[in-house]
């Protein structure tokens, strides 16, 4: 048997907890029907078609079909009797801001039932709504009930913002707020259901959602079944506080999987009492201590510790892991598991794996949560680039008995939604820097020492990822080993460089993208980018030459051009007893005719050089000696 109490102030009420009957429904059900406030033309006498809304939304639904329904509520506040709902509908608002369900009776003493949305059967998918002021939970989920919240507001309830006590509950880009400390439920046995959103058996999911309590409140309770918690963030939202008790996540049993989420300013980020629980790409930051393993199993990988008088207490096994500056310690009275690729700045945690390291100094991790893009709300401590977490985690890389993959080619995100790895290794902790693209234009060819322009593209690619940001650094640009500029700065994604410092030659010219200091990006070279610097060769030398029979000839034929270009025979017959000498900028013909050379005689001589080449006719005329 359940037995509820509401704890606030000095009111304690007790009563049993039992299904709700389900109503009557009408002969003539329909797939939609309207709700809508008095001033708006809402009454309960009418028949909630669009056109003669109700008043309430127990109303619509005692008219709702057994499956299938969608009851559309208007703008305003409802409040009325708890919304027993036995059914799979819909209740879909105009917006969080505009629609509220809530329960705000005087007379509390008289009543056994204080929630605003009793779910014990059927499906029902809550949308575009708020849900508020509650005496025990906003929204109980029980019995057989299965639920589904969707760009929904959970707030200002003395007990639990959520409560399930058995069923399911999904929580899709929702927020849950200011729960009170009262225990909103508890079991036969006497535990108690607290907590921002609470879990006693069944399943319960948080996707791209938050969870804001005040202080002393817990999060997230789970004292069984299955959780899944994905890009969500539970803060605390009175600030870190030595004496705040209560934790970001707070598991007693069951299997607990937190991925993607940050959890700030509790006592304990998460708490973990009994069951299983794997962290991974989480952020911690500000919390007395981020991870608490008491019992059961706790398996943290990769994700950042920042700013907290400990990271790691109790029983934790660790993989990937980064070990921020924290107060007091890293690890407090820790006993650590370490499972590879971890890096702390201190060597309390006694890392043995032969991947990881202690007292890092070079982490560059900032030094709070701040919007680095994905979900708006879920801010995460950054890694700046250089950082010794940058690609410290090689691809393929695998931690525990299982050889479970730390760092997969594909599949696997940071805690904003970057695919990991960027390039060949992932970074450790809960943020991968974003790759950057780097493209250098310049001109194909130039002249030596003659001002060209060169002008670097750095873009951050499209992962599909909001907020990534644009490629803020300087670029430098070189050919070969040589710094043609340097530290040109990046603006509106382009950098410019005019220089004149190229010689005639061929250049493998590169640009090469550094991140600014507090970027959250690699840096990038760009393909190598072949110039040919010089001029075309032009060959000076006679046109026509008459030797005589035994004179000793010496023909000298000149070729300009950058880089000097070899000059070479390429066609044609010399006279017997001359021969052609080729060379870089000057070739020479010289010997001594022969007499059965004499006659006229034709070469094509060439002059070739990176840039082009020039050819000459050259006509040797052999005679007799006078």
């Amino acid at each position: 048997m359940l037995v509820r109490r509401l704890v606030a102030a000095v009111v304690v009420v007790a009563g049993a907890l039992t299904v709700p009957a389900i109503p009557s429904y009408a002969a003539d059900a329909v797939t939609d029907l309207y709700v809508a406030t008095a001033a708006n033309g809402g009454d309960d006498a009418h028949d909630c078609t669009q056109a003669a809304p109700c008043a309430t939304v127990q109303r619509a639904m005692d008219l709702a079909a057994d499956a299938g329904t969608t009851i559309h509520i208007g703008s305003g506040t409802f409040d009325g009797q708890v919304v027993q709902i036995g059914k799979s509908v819909a209740l879909q608002g105009v917006s969080s801001d505009d629609t509220v369900l809530t329960n705000t009776y005087s007379d509390i003493i008289e009543l056994t039932d204080f929630d605003v949305l009793d779910l014990g059967a059927g499906t029902t998918n809550l949308s575009r709504l708020a849900v508020s002021g509650g005496f025990a939970a906003n929204v109980l989920v029980y019995g057989t009930g299965q639920m589904t919240a969707d760009h929904v507001a959970v707030t200002d309830s003395l007990g639990c913002g959520v409560g399930v006590l058995a069923g399911a509950a999904v929580l899709i880009d929702s927020i849950v707020s200011d729960p009170g400390q009262a225990s909103c439920h508890e079991t036969a046995g006497g535990t108690p259901l607290q907590g921002g959103v609470a879990l006693e058996t069944g399943s319960l999911s948080l996707v791209r959602s938050q969870v804001l309590v005040p202080e002393d409140v817990d999060g997230v309770r789970i004292n069984g079944g299955s959780v899944t918690l994905d890009q969500t963030l539970i803060q605390n939202t009175a600030g870190q506080d030595v004496t705040n008790n209560a934790s970001g996540v707070d598991i007693e049993g069951g299997t607990a999987t937190v991925s993607r989420t940050a959890i700030q300013a509790f006592g304990t980020g998460v708490l973990v009492k009994g069951g299983t629980a794997l962290l991974k790409d989480d952020t911690f930051q500000g919390n007395v201590v981020g991870v608490t393993g008491d019992s059961g199993s706790t398996t943290v990988v990769r994700s950042t510790f920042e700013g907290e008088l400990a990271a790691l207490q109790s029983t934790v096994a660790i993989a990937g892991s980064v070990l921020g500056q924290d107060s007091i310690t890293n690890c407090a009275n820790a006993t650590i598991t370490d499972l590879g690729y971890n890096l702390s700045t201190d060597d309390s945690c006694g890392l043995t794996a032969g991947t990881s390291r202690q007292n890092v100094d070079d982490l560059d991790l900032d030094t709070g949560l701040a919007d680095r893009g994905g979900p708006p709300f879920l801010h995460t401590v950054a890694t700046f680039s250089p950082s010794a977490a940058v690609d410290y985690i090689p691809e393929g890389a695998t931690y525990g008995d299982q050889a479970t993959l730390l760092c997969p080619l594909t599949g696997s995100t940071d805690l904003r939604g970057l695919p990991r790895p960027v390039g060949d290794a992932c970074d450790a902790g809960s943020m991968e820097l974003a790759g950057t693209t780097t493209a250098l234009a310049a001109p194909n060819r130039a002249r030596p020492h003659h001002e060209i322009t060169l002008t670097a593209t750095v873009a951050v690619p499209d992962v599909g990822v909001d907020g990534i940001g644009v490629a803020a650094g300087a670029v430098t640009f070189r050919s070969g080993s040589q710094v043609l500029c340097t530290d040109v700065p990046v603006s509106a994604g382009t950098a410019s460089c005019t220089t004149s410092a190229l010689s005639a030659g061929r250049h493998s010219l590169t640009a090469s993208f550094t991140p600014a200091d507090d970027a959250v990006i690699h840096g990038s070279v760009s393909v190598p980018h072949q110039v040919i610097v010089g001029t075309k060769p032009s060959i000076t030398a006679p046109r026509r030459f008459t030797v005589h029979v035994g004179q000793r000839v010496h023909i000298a034929l000149h070729a300009s051009g950058a880089p000097r270009p070899i000059l070479r025979k390429i066609a044609g017959h010399l006279p017997r007893g001359l021969t052609f000498h080729r060379g870089v900028g000057k070739a020479t013909i010289t010997g001594r005719a022969k007499a059965s050379a004499v006659g006229t005689h034709h070469i094509k001589v060439r002059a070739r050089n990176l840039v082009g080449q020039d050819r000459h006719r050259l006509t040797v005329v052999v005679v007799t000696r006078r």
